[in-house]
């Protein structure tokens, strides 16, 4: 379904009334919604932010936490106290335990809510685009494409037509860092977004500035994944067939392959379908991060 103008701006939702509504009323023309589904809900990676370090093994409950939250709000811009807080751990190494922190705006968390309560979602799940993405990417990966090294992170780019979103993450799922370009694209219609040569090679440019960061911490990046329906335009198909760097970029559609799913599908619906997976096994995700919570 395509959204009417004006109930979603700058990936906020601004007018939930009427958006709930709107999909009320498109449920009602799906056979499909006659029952009750556990559901996974989406925040847009711009409105999501988060902050990621080593935490000392011997830390535990409400220590975690407080160092944590403490070490997050030096580098997250917004209050915490207008925040929902999540605060999450991955992988064990020598030099401690790797402890992500996401927040985001109690009153984004809050419009969402307003416009996707609905007798057939039972909501288990409200986590960042990014980490769908990343999860369709780990269940689905073709084998050639699948990176495992553990000293090694992989880019999630979550290409839109105002704002994308630089995300690393580890093998194991742990977020490492993340980085937001605002712009804005030309339009061929109504509907229709183009992202421009200069735009795509503002993408580049920041990708290579980030993977050239991690690589003088000698932390290897090899594969950057593009996601998003953008990310399958000419312009940025054609320079991920750059052959001078040392980093792998492709679109996820070249690097997954999914039953019954083609290729345009999988930009258009990628996201969702990492978080029905979510939604479907819950007890399997239930560790990742989560704002209902």
């Amino acid at each position: 379904m395509i959204l009417p103008e004006g109930l979603v701006e700058d990936d906020k939702v601004v007018k939930a009334k009427e958006l709930h509504q709107f999909v009320e009323k498109e449920l009602k023309k799906k056979d499909f919604f006659q029952q009750i589904y556990p559901t996974t809900l989406l925040i847009p990676e711009s409105r999501v932010f988060s902050s990621s370090f080593l935490l000392p093994k011997y830390l535990k409950a409400e220590a975690l936490k407080l160092e944590a939250i403490g070490n997050a709000q030096q580098e997250i811009p917004i209050p915490f106290e207008k925040a929902n807080i999540v605060v999450s751990q991955g992988a064990r190494g020598k030099e401690g335990v790797r402890t992500t922190v996401y927040a985001t705006e109690k009153e984004i968390i809050q419009e969402l809510l307003n416009s996707f309560t609905f007798e057939q979602f039972h909501l288990v799940a409200l986590e960042a685009n990014s980490k769908a993405l990343f999860r369709l990417y780990l269940r689905y990966a073709i084998k050639e494409h699948r990176v495992k090294k553990a000293e090694t992170l992989i880019g999630i780019v979550d290409v839109g037509h105002s704002w994308t979103t630089i995300s690393l993450y580890t093998p194991e799922g742990s977020s490492v860092f993340s980085r937001t370009i605002v712009f804005h694209a030309s339009s061929d219609t109504e509907k229709t977004f183009v992202l421009s040569k200069k735009t795509v090679d503002l993408f580049i440019e920041t990708i290579t500035e980030i993977v050239l960061y991690f690589k003088a911490q000698e932390v290897q990046i090899p594969l950057i994944v593009l996601g998003g329906v953008e990310a399958a335009e000419k312009e940025m198909l054609h320079a991920c067939n750059e052959k001078s760097r040392d980093f792998v970029i492709k679109p996820i559609s070249q690097l997954v392959k999914i039953p019954g799913v083609n290729t345009q599908e999988v930009h258009v619906f990628g996201a969702a379908i990492g978080a029905a997976l979510r939604s479907t096994h819950r007890r399997k995700y239930s560790y990742q991060h989560n704002f209902i919570y």
